[in-house]
Formats: C-alpha cells, structure tokens, sequence
C-alpha cells in the first residue's frame, strides 16, 4: 500500500523537469565524478504517465494477493529492493555500452530510466516460476498460459514504445 501511495505521489512530481532530473536514474550522473547514487532506489517510484501508473499499482495489487502469501512480507521487500536496484545497474551498464558504440552523448545524459518495468518484469518471471501452468486463453495457435506472459508483455512494451506511448527506457527495463 506504501509503495502505491509512493508511486501516485511521484507522478505529481513528474510534472516538474528538476524532479525528474532529480528522482530517475540518468546513466550518465550514475558513475563518478557525478555519482547521484540515490536515484538507484528513486527512479522506481517515478512514472510519467498515467496509465502506467494504473499498471504499476495494479501489479502491485496483484502481487500482493499471488506471491506475498507465498514468500512473506520480508521476501517481497527484498525482492522489490533487489530487483529495482539490479535493474537500475544493469539499465546504466547497457546504455553506457550503446553510447561506446555509438558516441551519442544524449544515451548518456537525456536518457531518464524511471518506473516499475523492470518489477514488472520480475513478477512475470517469479508468477511463472510459482504458480503452475494455468491456461489463461485458447487461440487458434495454441493455449495462452502464464508462462508465455514475460515474453509477450516484453514484445508489447516494444509495440507500445513504437507507437510512442511509452519510452525506450520502458523497453530496455523490461528487458534487463
């Protein structure tokens, strides 16, 4: 419930340019001589948009009632934790990768990786991975089950970032 709250209260945030700059994670200020280490535990609470605030806390809601029996409430702080924070490392790491390969400074410095994908992302893995193998929908192709969900939420946050509703960070935190 604090992490919802969180989450609504820092999307009043998002409408500011220096709290956006202040809150997420930009790959460049991430190492020394810059080094904003707090953005590692931040950026996940900050979205831009609103319907990915809606996402973030049905999720959260979601989690609550599928793995929080199943691992405790100190489990699932620690796997919050680790996972925003792994996912903040691993984000600074591919960008500073694209920027040697391409010498674009921007990679660096207008880049803002903030929000909960990369949660999302792990709670798809982890329902995968506890819950057992339940047919979600039939299609003509063959059974949806909870087990193609990463990958296909994957694949849509690349069409969704196409059509520009999401940004490019969205996909490469899902990804991570």
């Amino acid at each position: 419930k604090l992490v919802c709250l969180v989450v609504v209260i820092s999307y009043g945030l998002s409408y500011s340019e220096s709290a956006v700059r202040a809150l997420s994670m930009t790959p460049g200020y991430f190492w020394p001589p810059h080094f904003y280490l707090w953005t590692a535990f931040t950026h996940c609470f900050l979205e831009i948009h609103w319907w990915e605030v809606v996402v973030d806390i049905v999720t959260i809601v979601l989690v609550g009632k599928l793995l929080e029996p199943l691992w405790g409430a100190l489990e699932m702080v620690t796997f919050f934790a680790v996972v925003n924070v792994g996912t903040a490392i691993v984000c600074a790491v591919f960008y500073y990768f694209l920027y040697m390969v391409s010498y674009n400074t921007e990679l660096l410095f207008e880049v803002h990786i903030h929000g909960l994908a990369g949660y999302l992302a792990g709670v798809a893995v982890a329902v995968k991975q506890a819950m057992p193998d339940h047919i979600l929908h039939r299609t003509p192709f063959g059974k949806f089950t909870n087990r193609n969900i990463p990958l296909s939420v994957f694949g849509l946050s690349f069409i969704l970032w196409a059509v520009g509703l999401v940004e490019g960070s969205y996909c490469t935190m899902f990804g991570r």
